[in-house]
C-alpha cells in the first residue's frame, strides 16, 4: 500500500487506514467521489505518473525495510508505462537511502502503528528533508509530494518513524547483488539476487534469471 501512495496512484494515506478504523468508511466514499470526478476529467495514470514517481516509490520502499516482492512489482509496472525504470535504478535508489521505519516483519512496529504515528506521509517529511523525495511528483489527488511532506502530522511521542538524521540504518533494506564471477554488470537481469537485509543481515532473497527475453525470479 505505501508504494501505492508513493507512486500517487492511491489518495495518498488512505491505504493506510486500519480496516476497522472508524475514518475508514469516509475515506471510501471520498476515494469514489474522486474517482468519478477522474473520468469525468479524463485523466489517466499516465496523466501524472512519470520516472520520478517510481524512484519516489523505491525510496519509499528503502526508507521502510519494504519487500523483495517491490523490485519485481515496480519494475514489471514501469514496463507497462513505458517508463525506462529497471533494477539499476532500484539499487541506485535503495543504497542512497535510510531505513527509517522501524516496521514489521524485521522491526517491531505494525501498519496499524504506522498510521497512528501520522502515517506514511512522516516517511515523505523526512525523505524530504534529506533531498531524497521527488517533491514535485504528483499524486491522483492532485497534490505534490512537497505539499504532502509538508503536511505531515506526527504524533507526539511516537517510535515508528525515526529523524533522518538518526536513521536505523544507513541504507535501504534491498540490495540488487551481481554475481560478478559469472556475469558483467551490464547486464541487467541475468546472475543478479535481490537481498533483503536488516543492517547487514540477511534476511530473503531471490536469484534473477534471465528465460527467452523475460526475466524469471527463482
Amino acid at each position: 500500500s505505501t508504494i501505492l501512495d508513493f507512486l500517487g496512484l492511491s489518495p495518498f494515506g488512505t491505504n493506510g487506514i486500519p480496516a476497522m478504523h472508524r475514518d475508514k468508511e469516509q475515506a471510501a466514499y471520498e476515494t469514489g467521489r474522486l474517482a468519478v470526478q477522474l473520468v469525468r476529467d479524463n485523466v489517466t495514470p499516465r496523466s501524472f505518473v512519470t520516472k520520478q514517481s517510481f524512484e519516489n516509490a523505491v525510496a519509499s520502499v528503502a526508507a521502510t525495510g519494504g519487500s523483495t516482492n517491490a523490485v519485481l512489482h515496480l519494475v514489471a509496472i514501469a514496463r507497462d508505462f513505458g517508463i525506462d525504470f529497471t533494477i539499476d535504478d532500484f539499487e541506485r535508489i535503495s543504497a542512497r537511502t535510510p531505513i527509517i521505519a522501524d516496521m514489521k516483519p524485521w522491526g517491531r512496529w505494525h501498519a496499524n502503528d504506522m498510521y497512528n504515528a501520522g502515517g506514511v506521509a512522516l516517511v515523505a517529511r523526512e525523505l524530504k528533508q534529506a533531498g531524497l523525495l521527488h517533491e514535485d511528483a504528483r499524486t491522483v489527488d492532485g497534490r505534490t509530494f512537497g505539499e504532502i511532506a509538508d503536511s505531515a502530522v506526527e504524533t507526539e511521542g511516537q517510535k515508528v518513524v525515526f529523524p533522518i538524521e538518526t536513521p536505523l540504518k544507513a541504507r535501504g533494506g534491498v540490495a540488487i547483488l551481481c554475481e560478478r564471477e559469472l556475469i558483467p554488470r551490464r547486464d541487467l537481469a541475468l546472475g543478479r539476487r535481490l537481498e533483503r537485509a536488516r543492517g547487514g543481515d540477511h534476511v530473503a532473497g531471490a536469484r534473477i534469471e534471465r528465460v527467452g527475453e523475460q526475466p524469471r525470479v527463482q
